[in-house]
């Protein structure tokens, strides 16, 4: 792209760009609304240098021009995204600082103007520029451009000195005036002429104000342009606007003596824009049509029907706002709400509300899907064709999903009691390995679908022999059931997954996740997601200005995989594992049977939405009637969120639910066993296993178990047997968590025993499980293999 594309394009769009020097031109800023020219382009080294001195970054110029940001560009990201070193304010004889402070006196940034006396402008006055620094603390500061909402510059006199307040341009004249008139709050707002709508008005609603303009057509618009905001804010606003054009602001007035009689003779009520419709006016106006978001850009189709773009950071901006519906109906709309970006998110959720209330937009990816519990207590499920706000955990600017219209979510007549026991029975006669894992499976199916509005969500590892069907439950019977409420991946990365399911609350499968040595950090950082998700954790990004910003994960998910005790041990308290049994001959009929009751999948969709809040409330009772046992509170909350999914297929029948899982926590604790040892602890029956085989599982154990954050040493593994048949295993405390240990001694009968154990270099603790446990868990440790540790006796 040359410098004559840019030009061009600026051209095209009536920015009236001026060349003001050998490779340098000066144009109408068309990311914002310009009256001044604000927009320096330069060519310097052979690369093209946009600079807006509004609030614009030059890549929501391109945006805007429709111009491809590349290397010869200039820079490769936004200029905020470069670290920064905080440190106190320039310094320099042509340097002045403005302190601003918020209205308790307390310092939050700071204005360095710097005066170029030897610059001389056209209308005969020395050039100057700004810069906005915002402060850290420890009388440091990192230059930056204020966030909306702005502060005003001398806030603090606002609330000190009563009466009217006096709104001026520029911080010089907002001092002078200051100190001209003693008793007066005398306030400006920071950056050029056009940046007053990014700035909070707020603390003036209700107060007499005076606006004292510029001697320019750009003073006269601002100010007139805060008169109508002002007005809507229940202010009483007089305007004083001097007719010329010499650019003479109020601190020359001050310098020549003529101030006070200037603003006497000038100042008269403001009248407001008389064209403002009503609100059902506002209503029926079709102005505006969002149609969706392309990449970074949120395409929206004007009233005379031209498409045009605008970057989704900047939605929200009022300028932006107010270039997709006039001015006056934005007052309108809002009432006596101000206009001001301290309501920028309420206002562009307004936008979009405006938008989906009239049929413009379908909002099944905008502001979070699924279930969520509201801060009022309240449970919703957001179903498609409805917006869900949920208070501080998803706001329109936090949720990085697509914007694009999709079909609601099509709902059958609800499932009566004999459709829903007729699939629970049929999914239970799946080739579980035991009745309690197509319990725990069908507990999860429900709970997932209620996880935003639960106060903790299960995960679910679903593990089998290849061949046995793990794919074929999620692609006939999970997604049959759940449909569109699904989020379902097989080989994606996390930075991906991460991306759609960020604020959103939809039961999340990944099938095929075998923990192989090439895919370790893949599936590490999924677990790391999962972990987060649990507890409605949050997780950081960049929001594309230079910022961060939290997402709240409230999925619940589920892991498909051959490999069966690798995950159950790390992430004990947050994922229940279920496994499969060998094929079975009758699996074609039991396959029938599950097609055949799943015919009415739209029904039982339909039922479980309506009994969201149920399973919902019904999982926290049930979790506190389990801590009120005195179990662990992390496992009591898996156990309740399992409990109150089955609930859902069991209430037709009435059936008793709870507890249905506290007999499985031997399971548990022995795949903790086996991670921790990293060998295969044979089962009765199985083959002989061998030192050296030991040994070589080990290691790959140990591949495996730091995929997920288990760390160990495969030299400090020990395993003991002995003439009383023990009963036991040396556990490395040092795994990296201490869940393990705490679910072992979940097992009735086991403790940690309280001396350390001495073997070699190593010091160890022992974890000591009875025999009868082992037994009654057909485990067998009686192991005569030469090499192995002598017996260790409790």
């Amino acid at each position: 792209m040359e410098i004559k594309d840019v030009i061009d394009a600026l051209e095209a769009k009536g920015c009236q760009p001026q060349e003001t020097g050998p490779d340098q031109w000066k144009a109408r800023c068309p990311a914002h609304e310009d009256e001044n020219p604000s927009l320096s382009v330069r060519l310097v080294d052979g690369k093209i240098r946009l600079k807006c001195f509004g609030p614009c970054e030059d890549t929501e110029v391109y945006d805007v021009l429709g111009l491809k940001y590349t290397r010869t560009t200039g820079r490769t990201g936004p200029k905020r995204n470069k670290p920064k070193t905080p440190g106190p304010l320039p310094a320099g004889k042509n340097k002045t600082h403005y302190i601003y402070r918020d209205r308790q006196g307390q310092i939050v940034g700071a204005v360095v103007r710097t005066d170029k006396p030897h610059v001389i402008k056209k209308d005969g006055k020395p050039d100057k520029d700004f810069h906005q620094y915002r402060y850290v603390g420890d009388g440091k500061y990192i230059a930056e451009t204020f966030e909306a909402p702005r502060p005003l510059y001398q806030l603090q006199l606002v609330d000190a000195r009563r009466g009217s307040v006096v709104v001026v341009e520029g911080e010089k004249c907002a001092e002078a005036a200051a100190r001209h008139w003693p008793k007066k709050a005398v306030v400006c707002w920071p950056g050029g002429t056009d940046t007053w709508r990014y700035a909070d008005w707020n603390p003036l609603r209700g107060r007499d104000v005076v606006l004292v303009a510029d001697e320019d057509s750009g003073g006269r618009k601002a100010m007139a342009g805060i008169g109508n905001l002002l007005h809507a804010m229940d202010c009483k606003v007089e305007i004083v606007l001097p007719a010329g054009d010499t650019k003479n602001d109020i601190d020359d007035w001050i310098k020549a003596g003529t101030a006070t009689e200037t603003i006497r003779k000038l100042k008269a009520p403001f009248e407001p824009d008389p064209e403002q419709p009503s609100a059902d006016q506002i209503r029926a106006n079709q102005h505006y049509r969002i149609l969706g978001l392309v990449g970074n850009l949120v395409a929206v189709r004007l009233g005379n029907g031209r498409v045009e773009q605008i970057t989704r950071s900047r939605l929200c901006s009022p300028n932006e706002l107010i270039s997709l519906a006039p001015e006056r109906f934005w007052y309108a709309l809002r009432g006596t709400e101000s206009l001001s970006p301290i309501v920028a998110r309420s206002i562009g959720d307004g936008l979009i509300r405006e938008a989906d209330r009239m049929g413009q937009v379908n909002l099944a990816n905008v502001l979070g899907r699924g279930a969520a519990r509201l801060p009022d207590g309240t449970v919703v499920f957001h179903l498609g064709d409805r917006i869900l706000r949920d208070g501080k955990d998803t706001d329109l600017e936090k949720v990085p999903g697509i914007w694009q219209a999709e079909p609601p979510i099509a709902m059958a007549a609800p499932a009566d009691s004999e459709i829903v026991v007729r699939a629970r029975d049929a999914i239970l006669a799946y080739r579980w390995r035991d009745p309690v894992d197509g319990k725990r499976f069908l507990g999860w199916l429900a709970a997932a679908v209620a996880g935003g509005a639960m106060d903790w969500r299960p995960h679910l590892l679903l593990a089998g022999q290849a061949g046995t069907g793990k794919s074929w439950l999620i692609q006939h019977v999970l997604e049959r059931l759940l449909g569109p409420l699904l989020e379902n991946y097989d080989d994606v990365t996390p930075a991906a997954i991460a991306t759609d399911i960020a604020g959103a609350s939809l039961p999340v499968i990944i099938d095929e996740a075998e923990p192989t040595e090439n895919r370790a950090q893949r599936l590490q950082q999924i677990m790391e997601l999962f972990r987060s998700a649990s507890g409605g954790g949050t997780r950081a990004r960049a929001d594309g200005r230079g910022g961060v910003r939290k997402e709240r994960l409230r999925f619940s998910g589920m892991l498909a995989m051959t490999v069966s005790p690798w995950m159950s041990a790390p992430d004990a308290t947050r994922l229940c594992q279920v496994r499969f049994g060998p094929p079975v001959e009758s699996w074609p009929n039991v396959a029938r049977n599950i097609r055949a009751a799943l015919d009415h999948a739209d029904g039982i969709r339909a039922r479980l939405i309506t009994e969201v809040g149920k399973i919902a409330d019904n999982a926290r009772e049930v979790a506190l009637e389990i801590q009120s046992e005195g179990k662990d509170t992390r496992q009591s909350l898996v156990t309740a969120a399992l409990t109150a999914g089955y609930w859902f297929w069991c209430q037709a029948e009435e059936d008793e639910v709870k507890g249905y899982t506290e007999s499985t926590e031997a399971d548990d604790a022995i795949d903790a066993l086996m991670l921790i040892l990293g060998i295969p602890i044979r089962r009765a029956g199985a083959p002989e296993t061998n030192l050296s085989e030991m040994v070589r599982t080990a290691e790959n154990a140990t591949t495996i178990a730091e995929a997920y954050g288990v760390k160990f040493e495969t030299g400090n593994l020990y395993v003991w047997t002995g003439s009383k048949g023990l009963q036991g295993a040396l556990a490395k405390t040092a795994i990296g968590r201490s869940d393990l240990r705490e679910l072992l001694l979940q097992i009735d009968g086991a403790k940690m025993h309280p001396n350390p154990l001495h073997f070699g270099s190593y010091k160890k603790r022992a974890v000591i499980i009875p025999a009868n446990v082992l037994a009654a868990n057909g485990i067998d440790l009686n192991w005569s293999e030469k090499g192995q540790q002598s017996a260790f006796n409790e």
